[in-house]
Formats: structure tokens, C-alpha cells, sequence
């Protein structure tokens, strides 16, 4: 994920409660007008607890890398 595609998606988790599940990080990206694509890969997210925006970044990068279906 590019930099400034992470800055993007940090914009959109800024006011997540954290630690915060998928459902709830995607939901609040999307009442930040998250576009589409980005709201999908948040709700795909491994169902856990994620304590800050970096791990969300961390997980989607890793799944990205890895040729996961995102």
C-alpha cells in the first residue's frame, strides 16, 4: 500500500474508538465518506480486536502482499 493511500485510510480512522472489530472500524470509515473499495477491505479484515490505525494498515498491507482477496 502506498503512502499516500495509508494516509488516506488514517484520515478515515481517526475517530475510531479503539481497540475497535472490523464491522465497527468500517462503519466509522464510512460515515467519514470512505470510498467503497476501501470501506470492503476494512469489513474483510480477520474478525479481532485491532488497538490503532496502524494495525489496520499492518493487516490490509500484509493481505495485500499476499495476494489475498480483498
Amino acid at each position: 500500500m502506498d503512502q499516500q493511500k495509508v494516509d488516506e485510510m488514517k484520515k478515515y480512522l481517526e475517530d475510531v474508538s479503539w481497540p475497535a472489530r472490523p464491522e465497527d472500524i468500517a462503519k466509522q470509515a464510512e460515515n467519514e465518506d470512505a470510498p467503497n473499495d476501501e470501506i470492503q477491505m476494512l469489513k474483510q479484515l480477520p474478525d479481532r480486536e485491532y488497538q490503532n490505525p496502524n494495525e489496520v494498515i499492518a493487516e490490509i498491507t500484509k493481505r495485500m502482499e499476499e495476494g489475498a482477496a480483498m
